[in-house]
């Protein structure tokens, strides 16, 4: 009698050890991910949800970034975009959040732009080179790198005596 209760149970074991992997592979996909792609020969760092959607996140133009780092925009995109996701996926509870801030910032006299929660920055995307006649190099360029979609619908810089940086709220209709 007793092993005809361990001839249900078993089945009913082996099937839940081949489901439970399947559940757990469809709840660790990202919300978001973050990859590099061209637009005209314009490298993009774009943001992906799980639908499929696109959202421009950095515009890597040549000019803008001429001198001011030893990186080729093709290389910040594909760079910046491996550190989002570094940082997206370390974020913990927020890692499934597609609320985060970039900004421009002054580290030991380094220009850096950067990525962060609660307006502080987490990690660096990328530096740029110091130029003395230029104390706010890192604001121009983040001003002249981000995303014009994330311009639009910010509703504010923060503005500040050390850093420039935007609210961006993906796949979001409200900021």
């Amino acid at each position: 009698m007793r092993y005809r209760y361990l001839s249900l149970l078993l089945p009913s074991c082996v099937l839940a050890f081949f489901i439970s992997p399947a559940w757990g592979q469809e709840n660790a996909t990202p919300e978001i991910s973050f990859r590099c792609q061209s637009d005209r020969d314009v490298p993009l760092t774009v943001a992906q949800n799980k639908a499929g959607q696109t959202e421009n996140i950095f515009v890597w133009q040549k000019d803008i970034l001429e001198g001011k780092t030893t990186e080729s925009p093709q290389q910040l995109c594909h760079d910046v975009a491996r550190r989002l996701n570094e940082y997206h996926n370390e974020s913990g509870d927020e890692a499934n959040s597609s609320l985060f801030y970039l900004f421009a910032q002054q580290y030991n006299d380094i220009p850096i732009i950067c990525v962060g929660f609660n307006m502080f920055c987490s990690r660096v995307l990328f530096t740029l080179k110091r130029d003395d006649e230029d104390a706010k190099i890192s604001d121009r360029v983040l001003d002249n790198t981000v995303a014009p979609n994330i311009k639009e619908n910010n509703l504010r810089n923060i503005r500040g005596s050390s850093f420039t940086g935007y609210k961006v709220d993906l796949f979001s209709e409200e900021f």
